[in-house]
């Protein structure tokens, strides 16, 4: 089993909050080269972690988007 490194999730991290940055971006941020980054996106432990904090964002974001729906139904 692969152990992400503490850099691999600052960068999940930083692609789910931050999905429109480029490539070199995301290395200034995290402090790699970015050609780390195209072999990081290779690993499939790496695109998991990526999946899964993408769920749970979601998750969230679907939480606030049903309380706003509410409010504004109830608005009329």
């Amino acid at each position: 089993m692969y152990v992400l490194k503490t850099k691999q999730k600052q960068l999940a991290e930083i692609m789910v909050a931050e999905p429109n940055l480029s490539n070199e971006k995301y290395a200034e941020r995290v402090g790699i080269d970015p050609t780390t980054i195209y072999r990081w996106k290779k690993n499939d432990e790496f695109n998991e972690y990526v999946h899964e904090l993408c769920q749970s964002r979601f998750k969230d974001m679907e939480k606030l988007a049903m309380q706003k729906l509410r409010e504004h139904i109830e608005k009329g």
